[in-house]
């Protein structure tokens, strides 16, 4: 026998996609503000300024992501022509004062054989969670970060965890990342859906084991 329960508006979550809450806000507030009880026109009309405060914060976010991602761009384009131009005049300085690594790690190159020597494979990524970012799409990654790791690479999935074949690589904004502190864009077909993750910390000696799969939360 099924049990009648007693209805009762439902909230909003400031964990929804905040062009929904903007939709909510104006169409409660605008039909509260036509109401003949003061009060609840009251009510209506603050729902209305904020959902026009809230609005003017998500055309604002959706400038700054696209000026962010633009800048981003630009920063990786100049960072392959000074990585490109570095690389250059190591092989000429190579070519010029031949056969003397003392000399080439004086004017300030580092040495393939000292890291070699001197790093081992890092350890595999451990303790990880991801959370919300502060913008839409957006995901925080935390985790400890590895002590000898050069870089770290990030994929994805919402699907099976077992299965190698799901997995994405993270490319927005970059492949690569030089730190733990770590944050990417989640396509939008990913978005709303259980969202797992795992690291890959990396240096010239090579590259740790994949992280367990970590995460588990929805991003919106």
């Amino acid at each position: 026998m099924s049990k009648n329960l007693k209805q009762s508006t439902k909230t909003l979550s400031a964990s929804n996609n905040p062009e929904d809450n903007v939709v909510a806000l104006a169409t409660v507030g605008g039909n509260l503000s036509n109401n003949g009880n003061a009060i609840l026109k009251t009510i209506g009309e603050n729902l209305v300024t904020e959902s026009v405060a809230l609005n003017d914060k998500v055309v604002k976010q959706k400038a700054a992501y696209a000026a962010a991602e633009a800048s981003t761009k630009e920063m990786d384009t100049e960072n392959g022509i000074a990585c490109s131009l570095f690389d250059k005049a190591g092989v000429k300085t190579m070519e010029l004062i031949e056969d003397d690594p003392a000399a080439w790690k004086e004017i300030g190159f580092q040495l393939t054989s000292d890291k070699a020597e001197d790093q081992k494979i890092p350890d595999k990524v451990t303790n990880g969670s991801i959370s919300q970012g502060k913008f839409a799409k957006q995901c925080d990654l935390n985790f400890k970060p590895i002590a000898n790791a050069d870089s770290y690479t990030v994929e994805f999935t919402v699907g099976v965890l077992s299965d190698e074949s799901v997995y994405q690589p993270v490319k927005n904004p970059r492949k690569v990342f030089p730190s733990s502190k770590i944050s990417f864009i989640v396509p939008d077909e990913c978005l709303g859906k259980p969202l797992w993750v795992r690291v890959m910390a990396h240096n010239t000696a090579g590259d740790s084991p994949d992280s367990d799969p970590f995460g588990g939360i929805k991003i919106q």
